[in-house]
């Protein structure tokens, strides 16, 4: 919603329009199978398999309230010392904040069920009855549902937004109809095969601290029996009459002979100076190919992550003999390159750069995975002799270096009347 300059005034207003979704049960919902949704990775699906009971809505509902009462609510890292508190914990009495890493990918989510697993297979959870592990906000939790009832065969979505009721009293709601920014929150809405929607509450509980000590080894059940030392006599041996008989050579031929060992390290070092000498600018070559796409890729700011991925791709195309259109937009050179994906490399890379909306780490991390495969079909195209030139070529370092085309001036009106009267007299 934009609001017209000035912004609101006394007495300004507006009406939203809605349609107020059924609350129904997502536990009478029944699995229509896969629909070919994400999957979540192998922790998740160790954990799904080691704790669900059958693939129907209640077996769901009891695998979300088992991961909510085995998460913690987190939004954020551990302050700096001697900094407050941030203020969201004020409403929580007793909450002690426990760090927890932002983003919502595949990665992060497994590595919350990778903590889960970890905590149940420590022999002190079921001592103290703490399997908290998991730490993270209800966003990321809501991802981490989504993914278990995509496992169980239910389509699933997860909706940000606010509530305006709801029946745990863990989740936040508007009060009086009022919603502020302190009430949003996320959750995970289910699809039943009769095509309806219910919404699961997501959000972890924080009563209780997570416990993310490492196993320490048990002292042994067996006591060792401590025995009291005791002395005995050692009566000495016979001396032995030295024979002198042996000479000094015989002594040196009893030591270990390695004078076979110089001859094969002479020959290896001059073999592997021959191979760097013949092979060692084209592996320079390979190896600064190397660290410039590892720098273009690690580039801490989004943006320039993304234009220096289509760097790659461009440069990619000219070691593989394409030349490149001078003064031409990002949709004319792929245009011309021809490759399956590279108009949405170029519509991409347009609205990194141009557009002012924000750059996140994961559009760049997803961007270069296309370059990556972008730059497998240009060598792709070529044969094998060609791939190994385009490893080894210099043209996409000298390119920047190329002189770029000039238009040539139209003549002056004056010059153009000379040379008229010029042929005139002719």
């Amino acid at each position: 919603m934009q609001i017209a300059g000035g912004g609101l005034v006394s007495g300004d207003g507006y009406e939203l329009t809605a349609i107020e979704s059924n609350d129904d049960d997502p536990a009478t919902l029944t699995a229509p199978g896969d629909d070919g949704g994400v999957s979540g990775g192998d922790n998740l699906r160790r954990w799904v398999d080691e704790h669900a009971t059958g693939t129907s809505g209640a077996d769901l509902v009891a695998l979300i309230r088992l991961l909510r009462e085995r998460g913690y609510l987190s939004h954020g890292l551990a302050p700096a010392a001697g900094a407050a508190a941030p203020v969201w914990t004020k409403d929580l009495p007793g909450y002690q904040l426990q760090p927890s890493a932002s983003g919502h990918s595949l990665a992060r989510i497994d590595t919350m069920f990778q903590r889960l697993l970890e905590r149940e297979d420590d022999p002190r959870a079921q001592t103290t009855n703490n399997y908290v592990a998991a730490v993270g906000d209800d966003e990321q939790f809501a991802v981490a549902a989504a993914l278990v009832a995509h496992q169980l065969g239910f389509p699933a979505r997860v909706v940000v937004g606010t509530r305006l009721t709801s029946s745990d009293p863990g989740v936040a709601t508007c009060q009086a109809g009022e919603c502020r920014a302190r009430d949003l929150s996320a959750w995970t809405e289910v699809q039943g095969s009769d095509g309806r929607w219910a919404a699961i509450d997501v959000t972890p509980q924080w009563e209780l601290s997570p416990s993310l000590e490492v196993t320490q080894q048990r002292d042994p059940e067996n006591v060792t029996e401590v025995r009291p030392d005791t002395v005995d006599e050692v009566v000495p041996p016979d001396p032995v009459q030295e024979d002198n008989a042996l000479n000094d050579d015989d002594k040196r031929d009893e030591g270990l002979d390695l004078a076979w060992l110089w001859p094969i390290l002479r020959v290896a070092g001059i073999s592997l100076l021959v191979v760097l000498i013949l092979f060692g600018p084209f592996l320079a070559i390979v190896v600064a190919k190397a660290l410039r796409r590892r720098g273009r890729r690690r580039d801490p700011d989004p943006r320039v992550a993304i234009a220096g991925g289509w760097d790659e791709y461009v440069d990619a195309g000219v070691d593989a003999g394409r030349e490149p259109p001078r003064s031409s937009t990002r949709r004319e050179l792929a245009e011309v390159y021809d490759t399956p994906s590279g108009l949405q490399l170029a519509d991409d890379a347009d609205r990194a750069v141009f557009s002012s909306r924000t750059v996140t780490a994961d559009e760049a991390s997803e961007f270069w995975r296309i370059v990556d495969e972008e730059r497998r079909s240009l060598t792709r195209q070529r044969g094998w002799w060609r791939r190994v030139r385009a490893a080894v070529s210099l043209r996409s370092f000298l390119r920047f270096f190329a002189p770029r085309p000039t238009r040539r001036r139209p003549p002056h009106r004056d010059e153009r009347g000379k040379r008229q009267r010029r042929r005139e007299t002719t």
